[in-house]
């Protein structure tokens, strides 16, 4: 908690407040841009035309310097789509027009059910990833709002997604975009955990 008896006791256990993830809702009646990628690049559904292992090093290669690094292995990814839940259509991928069968970027955008006050299920933006060389064409951009129309073609009401608040650049899209800070997660961490961190 932000607030009350969580903050003292994390100073009193020598750890220190390092950062924080939010989460943000989309109003179902918030209008939002149709997609509208640049002409060099193709957009499509997740296939056998791309390797699973690529898919999985494109995921890792994205979020490598993300401020909460995310790391995936094939074996870890093949138990996730073995589940029943996991939707195939809920995965964009970006690939060159001259490269087809080259991930460069991606988008998945699954839909839950309606969270307590809601009629309507609930999508989310759950990852959006960039190559780094691939960074400042508005390929995340496109992919958001691509991710917010399939969730209202699906159905969607509202649609969340959450958010380091040390990510500057993804936090004013998404406020841009009209997603509203609603939950605030504090992270606190001991001082020498922030340390190996910073190391990194």
């Amino acid at each position: 908690p932000t607030t009350g008896a969580g903050p003292a006791f994390a100073s009193a256990m020598g750890m220190a407040y390092r950062s924080s993830l939010w989460l943000m809702y989309l109003a179902a009646a918030t209008a939002v841009p149709e997609p509208a990628f640049p002409a060099d690049v193709l957009a499509r559904g997740f296939g056998d035309w791309l390797p699973l292992a690529d898919y999985v090093a494109l995921i890792n290669t994205c979020f490598a310097d993300h401020p909460t690094p995310l790391s995936l292995t094939v074996t870890e990814a093949e138990y996730l789509h073995s589940r029943p839940e996991f939707d195939a259509s809920s995965i964009t991928l970006v690939s060159p027009a001259d490269r087809p069968h080259e991930a460069i970027a991606f988008l998945r955008a699954p839909m839950e059910p309606p969270e307590e006050g809601d009629e309507a299920p609930v999508g989310e933006i759950a990852l959006v990833g960039v190559l780094p060389q691939w960074r400042g064409r508005g390929l995340g951009r496109e992919l958001l709002r691509c991710g917010v129309a399939q969730l209202r073609e699906r159905g969607a009401g509202r649609i969340k997604l959450s958010v380091e608040a040390e990510n500057e650049l993804a936090l004013g899209l998404y406020r841009r975009t009209r997603f509203e800070p609603t939950v605030e997660w504090p992270h606190w961490a001991s001082p020498v955990a922030t340390r190996d961190r910073q190391s990194r």
